[in-house]
């Protein structure tokens, strides 16, 4: 069966950040969660999200890896999203090291038979950074009878880069943003603020427009120009719809709002404080004992 792989960009953000906090180690090495289906002959697996997992080199043909930890995170993941699971593994670094096979296998025998590994190239050879996926395959010789196993190597995997609804929005924000780099004056001006709210601005545009689309879809289906209408879009519809809160009474609603200012601030801070500990956790993990 053929296989196609989707890739989310918040996947992809979570590897680059994974590599820029790792401590001691040339590379960054993660589990890659997501789930597959399959419809018409093809098996299409999308990777929602990723986390790094720490490891020790012992030597060039031993490494240790915290799979209690993958296990954990693993877990802690499915209650948010009860239908992901393991799809793969992940390699930031600008080249593969020798232990790749030995995680791979790991995750071979371990997790799924059908793991894969998605491969970020640093080494910018390209001016950019390399999104690459492959498989393992074991190289066999002797007799048809009696095949012996030579080793493993890996193939490319046909990927792409599937952004969800919001992250298009954000990606597109992104692209906004991106400009040629200017000298700094003497005094900064309010002019960035003025930037951040036109971006604000554009995405909200966006969403009209989606809006526009949605309000098209559904006069076409009223004046009946649409001769089969698309249920699931109107099972979706009807569900966000019901989602939103109605209230009549404007200080109830505010207070509402408010409750829910307060609660994501609260999220935001309690994540910066995980971060804080984690990284405390890490740097005190990697001191020498020898050092003191």
């Amino acid at each position: 069966m053929d296989q196609d792989l989707q890739i989310h960009p918040l996947a992809l953000f979570s590897m680059i950040d994974s590599y820029e906090r790792k401590i001691g180690t040339p590379n960054s090495i993660g589990i890659l969660l997501g789930n597959a289906s399959s419809a018409s002959g093809m098996r299409v697996i999308q990777v929602r999200s990723s986390y790094s997992i720490n490891y020790q080199l012992k030597d060039e043909l031993a490494v240790n890896v915290n799979w209690q930890l993958a296990e954990n995170w693993t877990e802690l993941h499915k209650l948010t999203y009860p239908n992901d699971t393991i799809v793969g593994w992940f390699l930031v670094g600008k080249s593969i090291p020798y232990f790749a096979t030995i995680v791979h296998e790991y995750c071979h025998k371990n997790v799924s038979s059908n793991c894969f590994m998605v491969f970020l190239d640093l080494s910018f050879r390209t001016d950019n950074i390399e999104v690459k996926a492959y498989r393992m395959v074991s190289l066999t010789g002797g007799k048809i009878d009696h095949p012996l196993k030579i080793g493993n190597v890996f193939i490319p995997f046909r990927h792409k880069i599937r952004p969800s609804p919001p992250e298009s929005l954000v990606m597109s924000a992104l692209a906004r943003m991106e400009k040629p780099p200017r000298k700094l004056a003497a005094i900064e001006s309010p002019i960035s603020m003025l930037e951040s709210l036109s971006q604000s601005v554009h995405c909200v545009e966006d969403i009209a427009r989606m809006l526009d689309q949605i309000i098209e879809y559904i006069a076409a289906i009223i004046s009946h120009k649409v001769e089969y209408p698309d249920l699931d879009f109107g099972r979706d519809l009807l569900k966000y719809l019901s989602s939103v809160p109605i209230s009549s009474d404007g200080d109830n609603y505010s207070q509402q709002v408010s409750g829910l200012v307060q609660d994501l601030l609260t999220v935001i801070n309690l994540s910066e404080v995980a971060q804080l500990q984690i990284g405390l956790s890490d740097s005190v993990s990697n001191l020498d004992p020898l050092s003191y």
